[in-house]
């Protein structure tokens, strides 16, 4: 079986590049070692954003792991202007893979270039390689998987989140989402998991 691991990167503290982690999300990112813990990683590959290195360093650090970096990881550019609309350029991007922006990135692009840096890391040989992106660029990837993924999907996705693409030979991806949400009211010290 061919396992890896999507991870979605902890509260930031904003949407440029080099927007670091919220107190909350430094938390959040220790909060986050139980899970990985259990899943068997030996690979690390994230997107170069501070907000993902930041997310994925505590484990790594735990586990003496190198954080390889690929900017085809990076979060999908849906406008290299700021739209005050950019929402509804969203969901419509959503309904139509190939809608872009002038000056962004369709949908369509965005998942081509991330999977051809998975098949790339899954052509690598890893036991079970993880991968630290960005939401919209995730739910993309698991719409390859399950083409009903859309914009609420997104809407409904946490910072952070992660997810288990597996697969035997010759069959189709899976996906399996792995984290729990935590109530407000809950300690981010917890282990978000159920135990199974």
């Amino acid at each position: 079986m061919t396992r890896l691991i999507l991870v979605r990167h902890c509260e930031s503290s904003g949407q440029e590049p080099e927007a670091t982690l919220t107190e909350v999300g430094h938390r959040q990112a220790r909060a986050l070692l139980p899970s990985l813990d259990r899943v068997g990683i030996d690979f690390v590959v994230s997107s170069p954003y501070e907000r993902a290195l930041q997310s994925i360093a505590p484990f790594a650090t735990k586990h003496s792991l190198t954080v390889h970096q690929d900017a085809r990881f990076r979060e999908r550019e849906l406008s290299a202007v700021a739209l005050p609309d950019w929402l509804d350029h969203l969901e419509r991007s959503y309904r139509d893979l190939d809608y872009r922006h002038p000056t962004g990135e369709s949908g369509r692009d965005a998942q081509q270039r991330a999977w051809q840096a998975i098949d790339e890391v899954v052509d690598a040989g890893h036991r079970c390689p993880a991968i630290v992106a960005h939401g919209n660029l995730i739910a993309l990837i698991l719409r390859r998987i399950d083409p009903s993924i859309g914009f609420e999907f997104w809407r409904g996705l946490s910072n952070p989140d992660v997810y288990q693409l597996s697969r035997t030979d010759g069959s189709k991806w899976r996906s399996e989402r792995l984290w729990s949400p935590m109530l407000p009211s809950e300690s981010l010290d917890r282990d978000p998991l159920p135990r199974s």
